[in-house]
């Protein structure tokens, strides 16, 4: 890591640090980590993905792959059986993002730092696309309920009269400290596209059109 590198890795550090941030930090810092982080780990995947956003490869894509196996098995009336689980933990990106930090020899995450670092990914992934050799696979999506931030995969089954049938799978999750005490007992998508924001240690989740300082309640 080049002098440069390190100053400005240091400065998104210390910002996040701080609990003084939003998700374009986070990005900013998965983009200087991403040639210091292991391939096939958690930190590497999900700065592959914000630098790409339309993915042919990765942990994420094969999970996809699996669901719209299955779903072009269901359709076409043949077995099919999928082991329904989420792509990475949030202890196993936890570790990774530890490992890499040390590997740059910059200051540890708190646990709760981290997943809110972690909680920002889910946002900043929200939309992408995925796709096999050209073929659309499905794409991923932000749900929450009073307990969970999930982020789902969903995988395109029919057109049905009252809008698009799909599968939705669990991708990635991360307990919700940021939908208050309104939101769903089950899990239901986000109306809007999010952005996530923190100040003075509370990261919050707020539509991405909204004006600063909206309060959200999360999907009713």
């Amino acid at each position: 890591m080049d002098p440069k590198e390190q100053a400005l890795v240091s400065l998104v550090c210390e910002r996040i640090r701080k609990t003084v941030y939003d998700e374009h930090d986070v990005l900013c810092f998965l983009i200087l980590l991403r040639p210091y982080a292991n391939a096939g780990r958690p930190v590497r995947e999900f700065a592959d993905f914000v630098a790409h956003r339309e993915r042919d490869r990765g942990a994420l894509h094969r999970y996809l792959q699996k669901l719209h196996a299955f779903k072009e098995a269901f359709v076409n009336n043949r077995h099919g059986q999928i082991a329904v689980d989420f792509v990475h933990s949030f202890a196993d990106f936890r570790s990774d993002l530890d490992a890499t930090m040390e590997r740059l020899a910059l200051e540890q995450l708190s646990p709760r730092v981290s997943a809110d670092v972690f909680a920002c990914i889910l946002s900043l992934l929200q939309g992408v696309r995925l796709s096999d050799r050209g073929t659309p696979l499905g794409h991923l999506a932000l749900w929450c309920s009073q307990t969970d931030l999930q982020l789902i995969g969903l995988v395109h089954v029919s057109e049905g009269s009252q809008g698009p049938i799909e599968f939705a799978f669990p991708a990635l999750t991360v307990r919700n400290r940021y939908c208050d005490e309104s939101s769903s007992a089950t899990l239901k998508p986000f109306p809007e596209i999010m952005c996530a924001r923190c100040d003075r240690g509370s990261l919050e989740l707020f539509p991405v059109h909204a004006p600063p300082n909206t309060a959200w309640s999360g999907p009713a």
